[in-house]
């Protein structure tokens, strides 16, 4: 079980957040709110990339790989997963 507390990126999991990794991907828990969320494909691993305290700059390479696309356009892809992870209270951003 992991529980992340912070990532390189400026990001970091809200509280009282754990995750489970299985073979099909990740489950993320929040108790106290009593939902979990189901991460799959690229989801999961960038999850599991942060998880891991991978660079930023690492996590767009990996993406760009996973996805066959630029660098550049990954970011788009990346974005879009933080975005809505933060919508979804999964992530917050913590100022530095």
């Amino acid at each position: 079980m992991s529980n992340l507390s912070r990532s390189s990126s400026g990001l970091v999991k809200g509280r009282g957040i754990y995750s489970v990794r299985d073979r099909e991907g990740v489950f993320v828990i929040d108790p106290e709110r009593q939902i979990y969320w189901r991460l799959t494909g690229l989801e999961a691993d960038i999850w599991d990339w942060i998880a891991l305290n991978h660079p930023f700059e690492e996590i767009l390479q990996f993406s760009a790989l996973y996805l066959d696309l630029s660098v550049e356009a990954a970011k788009d892809q990346v974005f879009k997963v933080f975005q809505k992870w933060l919508s979804d209270g999964i992530l917050r951003v913590e100022e530095t």
